[in-house]
Parts: C-alpha cells; sequence; structure tokens
C-alpha cells in the first residue's frame, strides 16, 4: 500500500534505520530503545513534521481500532508517543516486507 517514495514518515524510518533495525522494530517494537524514537521530545517532532503520513499509515492499517486502544494517555505528549511508536512498528513491518 505505501512505499517509501509515497509516504515521508516510512521514508525517515528507511533512511533512518538498517535493515537489521527494521526487522528488530518488526519483531520488538520500536519502543525496545532505537535512535530517534528513544524520547518525547523526538517523538513529538516526528509527529509535528510528518503528521499527516502518521495519521495515513494509522488509519490505514488502525482504522477499526478505537484510539483509545492505542493510548490511555491523559498526557498529550504520552499520546502523541504512543501513536509515533505504533505507527514505527507499523511502518517497520511495511519496510521488512519490501526489502
Amino acid at each position: 500500500m505505501f512505499t517509501k517514495y509515497n509516504n515521508a514518515f516510512l521514508a525517515w524510518m528507511s533512511n533512518q534505520f538498517s535493515k537489521q533495525n527494521l526487522e528488530d522494530i518488526a519483531n520488538y517494537s520500536s519502543r525496545s530503545g532505537f535512535n530517534g524514537l528513544i524520547y518525547t521530545n523526538d517523538l513529538e517532532s516526528l509527529f509535528n513534521q510528518y503528521s499527516n503520513d502518521i495519521l495515513d499509515i494509522l488509519l490505514s492499517y488502525e482504522a477499526d481500532t478505537p484510539i483509545i486502544n492505542i493510548s490511555k494517555s491523559n498526557n498529550f505528549s504520552l499520546f502523541v508517543s504512543d501513536i509515533v511508536y505504533r505507527v514505527a512498528d507499523i511502518s517497520a513491518n511495511i519496510l521488512v516486507e519490501n526489502i
């Protein structure tokens, strides 16, 4: 559905991480500690820069999942972090399948 050429967040993921890192994210989650996906301010910056692309991926792959099941946080920064982590995991799976 998406390729690194038509979604800026996928392009960022593809350029940021090696094939091995993408496989690790796909298998173990981006929450495991990968450069660029560790600190809340990094996650907020990613969301601010790629919000349309992040939401496109989220809505394409999680359209039937209530957003409350993705993040139960009442804190906006943590809510954004949960969204970025989820989309990073989805993106890693997309990219691994297309490598």
